[in-house]
């Protein structure tokens, strides 16, 4: 019972902390330049058809309420927080670690807690085990001795070959480039766990910062690739630590899950049941990863699942564990993202395409 009772005030802090943060958050929002919402094929009117009802409180009419305040602050030419941009393409930020980052501290209080409650219910994460932990300890605190360990599971094995290669390595990043601040700090995790020995029909694009269009493009993506089409689960974007995207049309927050929305709608027109799609996002080395659902007609729900530290210097193995669970999770999942791929039907098509909702486009005032 006070389990419960905890996890209810957690919840309730999320909604309360509203004051504090979110109206920060938009007096803090000032650009040189103006910004346009209602470009692209997006649709102003939300006719709920199905709404999604959670512990007797209607989720969808509370959302469809707070974005008609959206677009009416929009239309008035106000400056908008990133969580009502993304609410304007029906996308809802769940997140109970971040109030400004989580669609609750817009809503009623009854709404945000039973919204905050039901996102996280069933999100079950791998975990490491206690051994591996200790070996990243030993690691640290043995500098000179190279600790014994017997890995038993494929996670405690990814533990240990990261954690040796991040305690030996000794190049030097590159503050002042995306690029190679990511191959350092982050390629590595990503091709141990999610690109060695994967199979053929495994693909993944890396793009580079001066690439035509790039701004448009994750700096990584993961998918499958079957004949010529390709579906993309997995994106990740990056920014080196103290670097800033204020002057960016959306940045790497809204661009990221507007990116994850494409991918479910990208599923649900080739007719894959239940679609999932996941971002990392790292803003220097602290990184947040989110995990989008669609939970009802209009309502793409990314929820914010885990939070981790890229490992900067050997003092800082014990970020390893969390790490491989965070892209452990990925993995797991991606596996379940090719089966559904497999297992699709045009049949399907017909029954789930009518839960989309098209995205606007943020555009720079001409």
């Amino acid at each position: 019972m006070s389990n419960s009772i905890n996890t209810f005030n957690a919840i309730k802090n999320i909604y309360i902390s509203y004051n504090n943060q979110t109206i920060k958050r938009e007096r803090e929002i000032k650009r040189r330049r103006k910004l346009t919402y209602f470009n692209g094929n997006g649709q102003k009117k939300w006719e709920i058809q199905n709404p999604l009802i959670i512990e007797d409180v209607n989720i969808s009419s509370s959302l469809a309420r707070f974005r008609r305040k959206s677009i009416s602050a929009a239309e008035k030419k106000r400056d908008l927080t990133p969580i009502r941009i993304l609410g304007l393409s029906f996308i809802f930020p769940v997140n109970k670690f971040d109030s400004v980052n989580c669609i609750s501290s817009y809503l009623e209080e009854e709404a945000a807690v039973a919204l905050v409650r039901e996102a996280y219910k069933g999100i079950q994460l791998p975990k490491v085990s206690g051994l591996a932990v200790l070996y990243c300890k030993q690691l640290i605190d043995e500098e000179d001795i190279q600790p014994s360990f017997a890995a038993t599971s494929d996670l405690d094995d990814a533990v240990v070959e990261l954690a040796k290669s991040f305690f030996t390595g000794s190049a030097i990043a590159n503050d002042r480039s995306e690029a190679s601040f990511t191959m350092k700090f982050l390629w590595p995790v990503l091709q141990m766990m999610l690109l060695d020995g994967a199979d053929e029909d495994t693909v993944f694009s890396v793009f580079d910062v001066a690439e035509e269009g790039r701004s448009c493009k994750p700096d990584f993506q993961l998918g499958l690739k079957n004949r010529k089409r390709e579906v993309y689960f997995f994106f990740v974007e990056v920014k080196r630590p103290d670097k800033q995207s204020k002057y960016q049309e959306e940045d790497d927050f809204v661009k990221l899950l507007k990116q994850l929305k494409t991918s479910l709608d990208r599923q649900l027109l080739l007719g894959m049941k239940n679609p999932i799609s996941f971002g990392l996002l790292c803003e220097g080395f602290h990184c947040s990863l989110y995990r989008m659902s669609l939970k009802a007609e209009g309502i793409y729900m990314p929820v914010m699942i885990k939070r981790f530290s890229l490992v900067s210097n050997s003092s800082e193995l014990m970020n390893t564990p969390l790490i491989v669970e965070a892209i452990g999770a990925v993995k797991n999942e991606f596996a379940s993202f090719k089966a559904k791929y497999q297992e699709r039907t045009k049949e399907e098509v017909e029954k789930i395409s009518n839960l989309m909702k098209p995205s606007f486009v943020t555009k720079f005032k001409k």
